[in-house]
């Protein structure tokens, strides 16, 4: 193997520092605009690909209020499920449009305690990241022993984990659809 190949599977590692925040860490007090952006900026900042990006700003809450994300605050106050939803935002905005997350999110109110919900959430994605990891590294090593050039490699290695990421992509959309139809069908039945 060469070094392009030592280079990515190091980049692998990063992998398993993802930060998330553990659920008995959100504060059980209600907390302004501020104090939540500061908390959920200082619990996700190891995620940030660059040092200038931003996790959470007081324009995307407005923004996701805008967009009847989460319930509206008491007297400016943010709960912990609001903690809860705008960590979960922050996961799946890099993937899902607004109304994708909408119903996402409208869907897990209705239907689960989100601090159970979330809890078990992040079980599940912290217990896949070794078993996601070792795949990644398994497709890296065939990859970059057959007889492409490092170059190629890279690239072919690149547009696999970005169809994989397409596919995968699709699912979540099909279900959320799926989610979507269930709703209105329980809610025309409510008429």
């Amino acid at each position: 193997m060469n070094t392009t190949y030592k280079d990515i599977a190091q980049l692998l590692e990063r992998i398993e520092n993802i930060s998330f925040i553990k659920p008995d860490e959100f504060p059980d007090i209600p907390l302004y605009m501020d104090q939540v952006t500061s908390f959920i900026e200082e619990q996700l900042s190891p995620n940030k690909r660059n040092e200038s990006d931003k996790v959470l700003t007081k324009m995307m809450i407005n923004n996701y209020a805008k967009n009847q994300l989460f319930p509206s605050p008491d007297k400016k106050r943010y709960t912990k499920d609001h903690l809860i939803i705008f960590t979960i935002i922050y996961y799946f905005k890099n993937f899902l449009t607004i109304n994708d997350i909408r119903t996402l999110v409208r869907d897990m109110q209705a239907n689960a305690d989100l601090t159970s919900l979330y809890t078990h959430m992040v079980e599940t994605i912290q217990s896949c990241i070794p078993e996601c990891r070792a795949k990644v590294k398994r497709r890296l090593e065939k990859i970059f022993s057959d007889n492409y050039t490092a170059e190629e490699a890279l690239h072919v290695f690149v547009a696999e984990l970005s169809y994989e990421i397409y596919l995968r992509k699709r699912l979540v959309e099909t279900i959320i659809d799926y989610i979507d139809l269930k709703n209105e069908s329980t809610s025309e039945q409510l008429e």
